[in-house]
């Protein structure tokens, strides 16, 4: 969202808001709906935790995808110069999309959050049902995965915490991870960042391990 107020390009099919972020989550509902099928054609889903081998595909499964995820950026982005694409799944899934990216003449560059996974695992509890074994273990094989299968890329890592402290300051800093820029030193749109980081919708869950342990005693 963040990016998007500086200037990126957001997906057509933009995901709406709901009740665990009133603000919207800025993700394609469309690009969602490839990657369940993908996942699914790899004997996967959303929150089975374990690896996801895109390699075992079908050579004409996987030809389909690609073809699929190459409309869809273009169908979603309409050849937009900066883009946005959002989606939990492509941790494990981005070699696909990295393919896909590159077809379509993009040059990627991954920006990679990370949260305390206890907070993480709150967040699961609440909205899914999912217990603190299944959630850390699907935290851990999204953040291996993604970490993994983006070496060959410019990229930044960051701590959620510090982005909500310093949103500017992170971004400076990515831009020199990056080599492109975020636009993080405009005062055009600092207010309106500003105000979409607004305080009371920021880290609803905000857990200690600790606390995951009182809670399973």
């Amino acid at each position: 969202g963040t990016l998007v107020h500086l200037g990126a390009t957001p997906p057509l099919s933009i995901m709406g808001p709901k009740d665990e972020n009133p603000r919207g989550f800025f993700e394609s509902e469309r690009i969602m709906e490839l990657n369940e099928e993908i996942l699914e054609a790899c004997g996967s889903r959303w929150d089975d935790p374990r690896p996801v081998t895109l390699a075992a595909m079908e050579y004409d499964t996987r030809q389909r995808f690609d073809t699929r995820a190459r409309d869809l950026i273009g169908t979603e982005f309409a050849s937009a110069d900066r883009i946005v694409v959002k989606d939990p799944r492509i941790c494990r899934l981005y070699p696909l999309w990295r393919d896909a990216l590159i077809a379509c003449d993009y040059s990627p560059r991954l920006l990679l959050p990370l949260r305390p996974p206890a907070e993480i695992i709150a967040s699961l509890a609440y909205r899914n049902g999912l217990g603190p074994d299944v959630a850390g273990l699907l935290w851990l094989s999204h953040v291996m995965a993604a970490e993994h299968d983006s070496r060959a890329d410019a990229r930044s890592f960051f701590l959620w915490q510090d982005f909500l402290k310093d949103w500017r300051g992170t971004l400076l800093a990515a831009e020199g991870d990056l080599g492109v820029a975020c636009d993080a030193e405009g005062e055009r749109d600092a207010r309106t960042v500003e105000g979409f980081l607004a305080p009371d919708l920021q880290r609803h869950h905000q857990t200690s391990l600790s606390d995951l342990a009182q809670d399973a005693t």
